[in-house]
């Protein structure tokens, strides 16, 4: 016998003996077989239906059933299980009955063992060639499957799809009854189910299975996911790994599964799980079916996620280019053109072209303005490398040129070679123009800000430096620019500054005190290490994103210095009130000049009209010090001082070397401030360096010049005051003797005669005397004290004007007067202003 597989063999026959003999004699003969008996055609269908045979052997004329009958019964059952009728009394009819019955083959029984040879021989021969023809259909129905599976991926347009097909075409494939295809949860490692087919019943909504190493995850689907191999049970019922899902699987008839990993080189899709109905369904060759339907599976998979990523990107491209806020242009490249194939409602609006006028030209022939020409060659060889640019650049719209700010991106780039670009186009115009505002008023700014006498910085809520000059750090003696504290923590330097103040813990305090307060303060004083003052302003004010702070640091040092300079000048001059000479006044100056103004080169000069000449009056020591002498008598005509004597105006100079040499010639001083003293003469400060003076000197020097010049004016009229008086004294003293003695005499004169007789004429003679008097006494009053009116009073115009004309010879002249009014006057003075007026009136006519 040939070494064939093993056969399993049901011998029918209704004689107990011989087909006991037949059964040991074929085992004998063929030790690959094993065979199994009945004596009867219903127990040999209990048989079949208890147990799988490869062959049934089987006698004619039974009981019951005969061969034929039984033969019948198999075929509704399997209509190609081997069938050999083995009778002993058979013919040519029973034969071709047996044959046109679906027998395999038809043999006699005959007298000796040799028989049993040709019947063993019969059945291995019925079985090969049974299970040769098993094979062939089982790989027809194997390239039948996989040619099935690869036409559904090929058709399929999407993942889920495919999936759903190749679980459809599987399920109905013998002998499988449900197929599914799940993926791992990478959190829970749970094995999700995707698409399915077939026998299912919910069973996968009745059983977890996982691809970790838990019992969930011992059966087939997990480890075909941990060892990307196929992994089957070939006896769901017996086989203890699938001890999880077995209850599950046998309600639905599951007898077998196997899990494919579903893989593209390295990368895992998840898995295909198929059931089959029966035990040991998946023997090596099935197997390697399903790898390699995993494998095409895996890749079609691969593929189509492939082709919905591209899908999904040209989507969103497309939805991205379509519904871009910006003005979005496609470009072709076709050898050093680029030309425009598409652009969206964006560009259409921005740029003022319609898709149909574009579509077709050059970017550069209608877009780009001729001076950037240059510009965008370069862009174009730098993109067609594929690089992307992103760039300002000026673009010719149809309404003009505009600024936009250019993105562009090649696509389709393949070595040194691109397909074509994107380019997005954002109008920044308005914003370059608000920029460019900004930036001049920025400009503007920090050169106010560079050009301020004073340290400004500012910061924001988080105390984070936006703004300070380069003032701020001159004041504080910081190694570094204004814009190098830009973006520093403003607490952090206070503390690197802190150290600078002669009270550092104020300081700080200080500013803690303003950030909590946040009110205003003006003119704080803060005192430095090294002795100067600066004084402070906190400003509190908002910003759009939040609060801001501005302190103004001023060094008020020389200010001041200059105040108290001041206060000292101030109070030097008041003894210029109580000086009674010339000489006296420029005393006073020069020392006040040399105290003062820690100027001890200093004089003043007096004009002296006879030699025309201002010559000095008071000087300093240091100034015969440096003249080895006493000073010169200097020339109104042909010297520096006389130049500011004759114009009045101050002058300052920085280097006498550079004036004319007959001012320069022979003197030791570089420098020299002359201020005029009106007409009285100069003020003159010197120096032996070169620039010397500046302009609080100038200042001081002028208030001081204005002191001396008022002191001198007043002593010149006191001077000339006194000189008057003196005059006046004399006049006094004429009117007094020389008035006062003709008219005693005449009042004697008239009290004698008003003692000798009655006159109407001695009563005008009396008031007119009186009336002299009261003029001398005036006039000496005058002569003494000066023009000085009295107290004023009320005075009734009528009535006064009445009595002053009867005082006065009016002759035939007569008043008239038509006022009731009162008014306040001296009476003596008005009395004396209406009798002259009277008088001169009489006179005239």
């Amino acid at each position: 016998m040939s070494g064939t597989a093993g056969i399993d063999v049901l011998h029918v026959d209704d004689d107990p003996d011989f087909v006991d003999v037949a059964a040991d004699i074929l085992e004998e003969e063929c030790g690959d077989f094993t065979v199994e008996t009945a004596t009867s055609a219903s127990e040999g269908l209990d048989r079949l239906a208890a147990d799988d045979f490869d062959c049934v052997v089987s006698d004619h004329m039974m009981g019951g059933q005969n061969g034929i009958e039984f033969l019948r019964a198999i075929r509704e059952r399997d209509s190609d299980l081997p069938f050999i009728l083995f009778t002993g009394k058979g013919s040519e009819g029973v034969a071709s009955d047996a044959i046109s019955a679906g027998a395999t083959d038809y043999l006699q029984k005959q007298i000796g063992n040799d028989q049993y040879t040709v019947l063993a021989n019969r059945i291995e021969n019925a079985v090969e060639q049974h299970r040769a023809q098993q094979r062939a259909t089982k790989l027809e129905r194997i390239r039948a499957l996989t040619s099935d599976v690869n036409q559904a991926l090929m058709r399929a347009d999407s993942r889920s799809m495919a999936k759903t097909r190749v679980c459809e075409i599987i399920s109905d494939s013998d002998p499988y009854l449900f197929a599914w295809i799940g993926e791992v949860d990478a959190d829970t490692q749970e094995i999700r189910p995707q698409a399915s087919a077939g026998v299912e019943e919910g069973y996968l909504d009745d059983i977890t299975v996982t691809a970790d190493d838990t019992p969930t995850g011992h059966g087939p689907g997990g480890t075909a996911i941990r060892e990307r191999r196929v992994a089957v049970t070939q006896n769901i019922s017996e086989d203890q790994q699938f001890e999880e899902w077995r209850e599950e699987a046998v309600a639905r008839d599951y007898q077998a599964v196997a899990a494919v990993p579903l893989e593209h080189q390295e990368r895992l899709y998840g898995e295909l799980v198929v059931y089959a109905e029966q035990p040991h369904a998946f023997n090596d060759r099935e197997q390697e079916l399903l790898a390699d339907l995993g494998r095409d599976i895996g890749n079609a998979i691969h593929s189509l996620a492939l082709q919905e990523d591209l899908r999904t990107q040209q989507n969103r491209q497309r939805a991205l280019f379509e519904n871009a806020p910006n003005s979005v242009i496609a470009c072709d490249k076709a050898g050093s053109s680029h030309r425009i194939v598409n652009v969206n409602h964006a560009f259409e609006e921005t740029f003022g072209y319609t898709a149909e006028e574009i579509i077709g030209t050059d970017v550069a022939d209608i877009l780009v303005p001729d001076d950037g020409m240059v510009a965008h060659d370069q862009f174009r060889e730098r993109v067609e490398t594929g690089e992307s640019i992103t760039t300002e650049v000026e673009r010719i719209t149809a309404d003009g040129p505009r600024e936009f700010l250019l993105h562009v991106i090649p696509y389709g780039v393949a070595g040194d070679t691109i397909e074509g670009t994107y380019a997005w186009y954002m109008d920044i115009t308005d914003r370059k123009q608000r920029e460019r505002e900004i930036d001049r008023r920025n400009s503007i700014l920090r050169t106010i800000l560079e050009n301020l006498p004073m340290g400004v910085l500012v910061e924001d809520a988080d105390s984070d430096i936006l703004m300070a000059n380069d003032q701020l750090c001159d004041i504080f003696d910081v190694p570094l620019t204004g814009d190098e504290l830009i973006g520093r923590d403003c607490d952090s330097a206070a503390e690197q500054i802190k150290d600078r103040f002669a009270d550092p813990e104020a300081f700080i305090a200080g500013v803690g005190e303003r950030h909590a307060n946040r009110e205003m303060v003006h003119n704080e004083e803060l005192r430095l290490d090294d002795g100067r003052t600066v004084e402070r302003d906190y400003l509190p004010y908002s910003l759009p994103e939040g609060d801001a702070n501005m302190w103004v640091y001023r060094d008020i040092t020389t200010r001041k210095k200059y105040e108290q300079t001041l206060k000292e000048l101030i109070a030097s001059t008041q003894d210029l009130q109580s000086a009674t000479t010339p000489a006296e006044v420029a005393t006073i100056g020069a020392e006040t000049a040399k105290g003062v103004f820690d100027r001890p080169i200093n004089g003043v000069h007096l004009y002296d009209e006879s030699d025309d000449e201002l010559k000095p009056v008071s000087w300093t020591g240091a100034v015969e010090e440096q003249l080895g002498a006493e000073p010169p008598a200097l020339p109104v005509e042909d010297s520096l001082a006389g130049q500011v004597y004759r114009t009045k105006d101050r002058k300052s100079y920085g280097n006498i070397a550079e004036q004319p040499e007959q001012f320069a010639s022979e003197t030791p001083f570089q420098s020299e401030l002359i201020c005029p003293l009106g007409d009285h003469g100069v003020f003159i400060l010197s120096a032996t360096e070169p620039d010397a003076f500046d302009q609080v000197d100038e200042t001081l020097a002028q208030l001081l010049s204005t002191s001396l010049t008022t002191a001198l004016n007043r002593v010149e009229q006191r001077q000339q005051l006194e000189t008057k008086n003196e005059r006046l004294d004399e006049f006094a003293s004429v009117l007094s003797h020389d008035l006062r003695n003709p008219l005693n005499v005449a009042e004697g004169r008239l009290e004698l005669a008003q003692g000798e007789f009655d006159s109407e004429h001695f009563a005008p003679i009396e008031r007119s005397h009186t009336r002299m008097r009261s003029l001398i006494e005036s006039l000496l009053a005058l002569a003494r004290k000066g023009n000085d009116i009295g107290e004023f009073e009320p005075v009734d115009l009528d009535s006064f004007a009445q009595k002053c004309w009867r005082n006065v010879d009016t002759e035939q002249a007569t008043l008239e007067t038509t006022t009731d009014q009162t008014i306040q006057a001296d009476r003596n003075q008005l009395k004396q202003l209406l009798e002259n007026l009277r008088s001169k009136c009489g006179r005239t006519r």
